[in-house]
């Protein structure tokens, strides 16, 4: 940082302001440096360059470090004493802009502005791009790709009021398409709910199914890429999976034996949508996967974790990584929207004997591994 007289022969500019004390107004500046490249701000220093001096006790100090904290999102700073003065040094911010208690702010040269709305909105649209599943599919052509009969079988879910409108009407209304010059224009999230080739707007969509022989991962037996509204494919990979499964018989002390799937549906079936709903859709050329092995079953979405979450507090923290596509599975009854997911994929595998599924975060994929049914058995050889 240099010595204090070095600073303030510097004279001020865009990276360095000069207090002789604490002005009402430092929030600002503090905001301002964090929303275009950081600085440092000199407490005890005259705006010509001369040295005052600022003595500052312990309390003034944490009073100044908690400024940053007020700022959204919090500002990192970190104050410290030099020479007779204090220096705030603040961090440019990765997060902005910025928003301190009297407003939205930016340094210019030598002064600290307050950003009009329009550059608050290019700024947010730089630093948070809109989420893929907001975005609208310029390829989509309604109605020519709209898939009906799934729409219908979605809609007699909602409330009666809202299930009588048709798509025109009800989809601009929930946010999952806009009317442009006459023409309904939808949503990735509703393209990936409603279109009758999804993959043809979407090449990420597909699920792939894999069938291996045996529990080396290397020998493939069937391979299907499916590529269907949200709610036809769920069903498609369930049917898949209920017909290549093996199953247990239990007597239980029964005449009848009791016949149990090598993998509870239900289990599957729920790390199925949390794979589908949470996967990073940023991701070019990637697929979710689900691995039917002979000694296992992986349900495998791309992007890692969602930020925030962990293998520590996954049961616990709910993090949606596609809001838009969220609210139209829950509102289609797909989901619960409550984080309860990974609970219900537990208490599935062990309501059915099953040991509990492994969830793991290896960077770029999240992987729910399920182990069979203790009593199931599969043969090295599958004939399918």
């Amino acid at each position: 940082m240099g010595t204090i007289e070095e600073l303030a022969k510097q004279g001020e500019g865009q990276t360095l302001e000069f207090k002789q004390s604490v002005p009402r107004d430092l929030p600002k500046t503090i905001c301002g440096m964090a929303n275009a490249s950081g600085g440092t701000i000199l407490l005890g220093v005259r705006d010509d360059g001369s040295i005052a001096g600022f003595d500052a006790d312990n309390k003034t100090i944490a009073d100044i470090e908690n400024l940053g904290k007020s700022c959204d999102p919090t500002v990192r700073l970190s104050v410290q004493k030099l020479g007779e003065c204090l220096a705030i040094k603040v961090e440019e911010s990765h997060e902005k802009p910025v928003l301190c208690s009297s407003g939205y702010f930016i340094r210019r040269g030598t002064l600290t502005e307050r950003i009009p709305n329009r550059e608050v909105q290019k700024l947010r649209s730089l630093y948070y791009p809109m989420p893929f599943d907001s975005v609208i599919c310029e390829k989509f052509g309604f109605p020519s790709d709209f898939d009906d009969p799934t729409y219908e079988e979605w809609r007699s879910f909602l409330p009666r009021a809202s299930a009588r409108m048709p798509a025109e009407e009800l989809l601009p209304r929930i946010a999952a398409a806009e009317q442009t010059g006459g023409e309904l224009r939808l949503t990735n999230a509703a393209v990936l709910m409603f279109a009758k080739e999804p993959q043809r707007f979407i090449s990420e969509c597909p699920v792939t199914y894999l069938l291996f022989n045996g529990s080396s991962g290397t020998s493939i037996v069937k391979r299907e890429d499916i590529s269907k509204p949200i709610p036809l494919l769920l069903d498609s990979v369930e049917e898949l999976l209920e017909r290549h499964m093996n199953n247990a018989y239990i007597l239980n002390g029964k005449i009848r034996r009791e016949e149990v799937p090598e993998y509870p549906l239900e289990a599957v079936r729920e790390a199925l949508v949390n794979a589908v709903l949470h996967r990073d859709w940023n991701l070019s050329g990637a697929n979710v996967f689900v691995e039917l092995h002979g000694d296992r079953l992986l349900v495998k979405s791309p992007g890692g974790f969602p930020l925030g979450v962990t293998e520590e507090n996954i049961d616990s923290v709910c993090v949606r990584r596609n809001e838009y596509l969220a609210d139209l599975m829950q509102r289609g009854k797909l989901i619960e929207k409550a984080g309860t997911g990974i609970t219900r994929m537990r208490e599935e595998c062990e309501k059915a004997g099953n040991p509990p599924p492994e969830i793991s975060d290896i960077g770029d994929l999240v992987i729910a591994a399920f182990k069979p049914h203790p009593k199931a058995t599969r043969s090295d050889s599958v004939f399918r």
